[in-house]
């Protein structure tokens, strides 16, 4: 772009024309490579942005190791000092680096300000933004461009990180620097079987497609200058047609200790955090970022089992909110080396359809459960997995017959059973203070429910438990008073069926 006589002129001679592609996706790709692959350029493959402010010796960790750790990809560097006060600017001057560019905001103007000003520049195919505290590793940039690239329906891709939340964390420990690079090292080798789609993501690190930004916007919503602007983008992300990743081949360290609340106090963390899920669920009709992504279930993904030979397996979720239970069974069959895996989804909430369909190449629907087998009569699935607790269902047997009967001969049927003989129960016996019954319609013993289940032509493979979390007075008195009952014969025993919340079963066909 040149300017001539107050005349912007655009100079597109060495483009062509984009050619139409087959879907959406394809022609989004079409154009990119159009727009930025240009015959004879020097091209480069990423933009990398780096934003600062004040934390000089942060700063100068993360620089040091992005030079270092990054040689092995071609990419532009953008430094954007907002508005510091210890030297950054003068430090982002002396870097030798000849393709870089250093964007200086006078006065600093918040996060969302810092990182809407390097998107004027990126010229590539791949865009990064990073901030100061991060420290990079090596292969970190090369292994999330091996994930990026291998999709093009790939629009955001995230690190495991140190200090993130959102089971980011493979937990590396390390007592310096080197030891950290060390086992970095070994940690950062690319597999394509760790790649996991996620709904959402702590974005540290992240790398973006420069066409998926172009349709999404900035990388934080106007409105989210408060905490969640992470779920906000992976959001958008994901209902512009893209998916959103979390590569778990590779880690760097987040050099950032939130227990120590850096720049913050504890009043105005907490309150950053509860206008921002707020603002959240305004924006997104009722979808909570927390309580309807993070579902993990993590004792039902824990207890997939892997006996199918064929890569060609269906999974039905149900009343699994946005859909993290069945796209996390989708990734750890990915472990497996499953790929051709369809998910479909159910619910009586329609509140979630939309963040369903992101994720789900087979049939959305929402209406009342007991309609469930007129939607899927036809389909038959290699696992069930129901994301509310069975006995919380007004017609608890008719659901679980019409999942049997949309159950493959050999499949598998993953649910949680609330435990209604629980601590709250006991509690409420012993008279120390009254419990309000959650609402959940059918008082069932764990027992009662695995003799209901053969009835049926059930069995339980598997059962796991789902404890509350107590402490150690609570558990002496509740122990004692077990010992006090002369009817308990196992002390142990009871006590963790008291303590037990749900219980998590596998079940199969008999």
């Amino acid at each position: 772009m040149e300017n001539n006589d107050d005349i912007i002129i655009i100079n597109t001679d060495n483009l062509e024309q984009a050619k139409e592609g087959n879907n959406l996706l394809e022609s989004r790709s079409n154009i990119e490579k159009a727009y930025y692959q240009k015959e004879g350029s020097s091209n480069l493959v990423v933009d990398i942005a780096v934003l600062a402010y004040n934390r000089l010796e942060k700063t100068k960790f993360c620089i040091e190791s992005l030079l270092k750790n990054t040689s092995d990809v071609d990419y532009n560097l953008i430094l954007i000092d907002s508005g510091s006060s210890d030297g950054t600017l003068e430090y982002f001057k002396s870097i030798q680096y000849e393709k870089k560019k250093v964007i200086r905001i006078t006065k600093n103007m918040g996060s969302s300000f810092g990182v809407m000003q390097p998107l004027k520049f990126i010229t590539s195919e791949y865009f990064v933004m990073l901030t100061n505290d991060t420290i990079l590793t090596k292969n970190w940039l090369s292994n999330m461009l091996k994930c990026i690239d291998s999709d093009k329906s790939i629009g955001m891709v995230v690190p495991m990180s140190s200090n993130v939340s959102n089971y980011q964390d493979p937990f590396l420990d390390f007592s310096n620097l080197d030891e950290m690079h060390e086992k970095a090292t070994k940690f950062n080798v690319s597999d394509k079987r760790k790649w996991h789609e996620r709904l959402r993501l702590i974005t540290i690190a992240t790398l973006y497609r420069k066409t998926c930004l172009d349709i999404v916007g900035i990388p934080g919503d106007y409105g989210f200058f408060h905490d969640f602007s992470d779920d906000d983008i992976t959001f958008r992300i994901r209902r512009a047609g893209y998916k959103t990743v979390l590569c778990k081949d590779v880690w760097i360290h987040h050099n950032h200790n939130y227990n120590a609340l850096e720049g913050k106090n504890c009043e105005s963390f907490n309150k950053s955090i509860e206008v921002g899920r707020n603002n959240f669920r305004d924006k997104y009709f009722g979808v909570d970022a927390w309580e309807d992504a993070n579902n993990f279930e993590t004792s039902m993904t824990d207890m997939i089992n892997n006996h199918y030979t064929e890569d060609n397996i269906h999974i039905l979720g149900v009343d699994v909110r946005c859909g993290t239970p069945i796209l996390e069974v989708k990734n750890k069959l990915k472990e497996f080396d499953k790929y051709n895996v369809k998910l479909s989804a159910f619910s009586e909430d329609a509140k979630y359809y939309v963040d369903l369909k992101t994720i789900c190449e087979g049939t959305v629907s929402c209406n009342r459960v007991d309609f469930i087998s007129e939607y899927f009569d036809n389909e038959q699935f290699d696992y069930i997995i129901l994301g509310k607790p069975i006995n919380f269902y007004g017609e608890a047997m008719k659901l679980l017959n019409d999942m049997t009967k949309l159950l493959r001969t050999d499949g598998q049927l993953l649910i949680k059973f609330r435990n209604t003989y629980d601590i709250n129960t006991l509690i409420a016996i012993f008279g120390i203070e009254s419990y309000q019954d959650e609402g959940y319609p059918i008082h069932w013993s764990v027992d009662d429910f695995v003799n209901i289940l053969n009835c049926i032509g059930l069995k339980v493979v598997d059962m796991r438990h789902e404890l509350y979390s107590i402490n150690v007075t609570t558990e002496l008195f509740i122990k004692n008073m077990l010992r006090m009952q002369e009817n308990c014969k196992n002390i142990e025993e009871s006590f963790k069926r008291i303590i037990t919340r749900d219980y998590v079963l596998s079940i199969e066909k008999s």
